[in-house]
């Protein structure tokens, strides 16, 4: 047997009822639920190509979950050598040589040997770094040398311990090398 309701304080809550012996239960306060906040992206190795979400559209995406996340694109290197490889780069630190020590570089760094028949390229010659502007590279003090090709084709020779920006084609004491790019 219930006792009569009373007079709701909101017209438009439920009624609440009460039942002898068990206590008058209030109803649950409701506090707008708190939005996950959104990871920051992760644009430490994207190319200044990215498309990086700012302003109205990052609020939206932390109160949709359903909403599609845009994947920031990263372009694909490789590296094209006169002897006929291609070898895909795929790390920001890349140590060459007809066998490179990873001594030279971060735990994380792309070994990538060189086939050099006349073995005029160092076992570890030379170390390319991927940063904002592009790739760059640096003599790691080989016995042959790095020499860089400019965009006009004017040769230049660099000095070990040097970091020097690269158009696209550089050698390695006699083997030309030739950055590439699938995008």
């Amino acid at each position: 047997m219930s006792s009569p309701t009373p007079p709701a304080a909101n017209p438009w809550a439920p009624p609440i009822t009460t039942v002898p012996g068990i206590p008058l239960r209030q109803p649950a306060a409701t506090t707008p639920p708190t939005p996950t906040p959104t990871p920051p992206l992760d644009d430490a190795h994207l190319d200044t190509e990215a498309t990086i979400i700012t302003g109205a559209a990052t609020s939206v995406l932390a109160e949709d979950d359903e909403a599609t996340r845009i994947v920031p694109r990263r372009t694909v290197w490789s590296l094209q050598t006169g002897a006929g490889q291609s070898i895909t780069l795929t790390q920001d630190v890349v140590l060459l040589g007809r066998n490179p020590k990873p001594s030279f570089g971060p735990a994380d760094a792309q070994l990538v040997k060189l086939e050099d028949p006349a073995k005029t390229v160092s076992q570890t010659h030379a170390r390319l770094d991927r940063g904002p502007a592009g790739w760059s590279v640096t003599d790691l003090h080989s016995t042959n040398g790095v020499i860089v090709v400019g965009a006009e084709g004017d040769e230049r020779e660099i000095l070990p311990e040097t970091s020097t920006e690269l158009a696209e084609r550089f050698q390695l004491g006699d083997l030309d090398l030739r950055l590439t790019t699938a995008r």
